[in-house]
């Protein structure tokens, strides 16, 4: 068992990046001063209330919109983001929905799940790079893809999607849970009408989401209750944690520039130090142009899930295998399947996803464990 509650080296960013300090301490302060519930009827809740609506201002303002062009429902975390998106989606019974190959589970289920109630719809295969293949020969009402995917850090040219669709009567779902605070996300220039992200994914609170919602489209709420943000969502708003989604997504937008200097030249170095794992069949599944952030490695022969257990108990550095594969489990990644990569090399995949405090040593630590971890497999 491992020596202490916290791995040594954090390398599963793409999971969830760690609160940060400062916003530890936002929290503490915040607890304080939004004590009563937002939905309320007096001058304190009306507070709480202000402190909501700045904070849906500040969110739109990372992803380059405004209270005018777009509204915010605030969420439990990315999951439930898109699960309103895709299962809350508005069209006629005879429109067809689309959703990538690719998609984070969070997406494809739900979207399966209203093919099976009778919703026309394909789900669009990936190239062997994670590249989606549009069907071109009849717009869907929805188009539903991830920027960033989560297990493979293949990236989707939004804009470029949007130009081929050519209609747009098309509603395009975005999941940029991977690449809010990591890489730009093309609001304006891909004409992105549903946008999911999560607080977790970048130091923020572990279960707060949003669903960013362009005006003008119209959704079926999935939690019925109170009635609370204009009816899309009922529950008590969490005010605390909407803030602290608000400050991180701010801090990590501004760091971007230097976070995606860093992750380039740590990307490099872990590409790099691969050569030292020729002799365990070690390949590099993340595609040319992949985000720097994440890196899919496969070692052909051997159970991805182990490595990660053996990395974590033996070396206290943690990794992930995404949604790889599984030591218990004959299921393999259905991203690695939809991109043609054989079973053999699919079982034997972890996931390295870098964060804001990752650093060389932290690299270069990996590939020493991982020699030794594997030299004893």
């Amino acid at each position: 068992m491992p020596s202490s509650n916290k791995p040594a080296i954090y390398l599963d960013h793409a999971a969830g990046t760690p609160c940060f300090d400062e916003l530890l301490e936002r929290a503490r302060r915040y607890h304080r001063d939004f004590v009563v519930n937002p939905h309320g009827g007096s001058c304190f809740a009306e507070f709480c209330r202000r402190a909501i609506i700045k904070a849906e201002e500040r969110l739109l303002a990372c992803i380059g919109s405004n209270p005018d062009e777009a509204s915010v429902i605030w969420t439990s975390g990315g999951t439930e983001a898109l699960n309103l998106a895709v299962q809350g989606f508005v069209c006629r019974p005879e429109q067809e929905i689309h959703c990538e190959a690719g998609a984070h589970a969070a997406m494809l289920v739900p979207f399966q799940a209203r093919l099976k109630r009778g919703q026309p719809g394909k789900v669009l295969p990936l190239t062997p790079q994670g590249q989606v293949l549009l069907d071109l020969q009849q717009p869907p009402a929805l188009l539903a893809l991830s920027h960033v995917n989560n297990e493979t850090g293949a990236i989707q040219d939004l804009a470029a999607c949007r130009r081929h669709i050519g209609d747009k009567r098309t509603a395009l779902l975005v999941d940029a849970a991977q690449s809010l605070g990591k890489c730009p996300i093309p609001w304006q220039a891909a004409s992105i009408d549903l946008l999911a992200i999560s607080g977790r994914k970048i130091g923020g609170p572990q279960a707060v989401g949003a669903l960013v919602v362009r005006r003008g489209h119209a959704l079926t709420p999935q939690l019925l209750g109170g009635g609370q943000q204009r009816g899309m969502r009922s529950g008590t708003v969490d005010t605390i944690g909407v803030l602290l989604f608000a400050d991180a997504a701010e801090m990590a937008c501004a760091a971007m520039p230097v976070l995606q200097r860093q992750h380039q030249a740590l990307s490099r170095r872990l590409h790099e130090g691969l050569t030292r794992l020729e002799r365990y069949r070690c390949r590099l599944l993340s595609p040319p142009g992949a985000a720097p952030h994440i890196a899919m490695l496969a070692f052909e022969g051997y159970e991805g899930a182990i490595i990660m257990r053996l990395l974590a108990e033996r070396e206290q550095i943690l990794v992930g295998t995404g949604s790889a594969c599984s030591a218990e489990s004959k299921e393999l990644s259905h991203v690695l399947k939809a991109m043609a990569v054989p079973e053999k090399i699919a079982r034997g995949a972890i996931r390295v996803s870098l964060g804001p405090r990752t650093s060389a040593q932290d690299i270069d630590a990996l590939l020493a464990a991982l020699e030794r971890v594997l030299a004893r497999y």
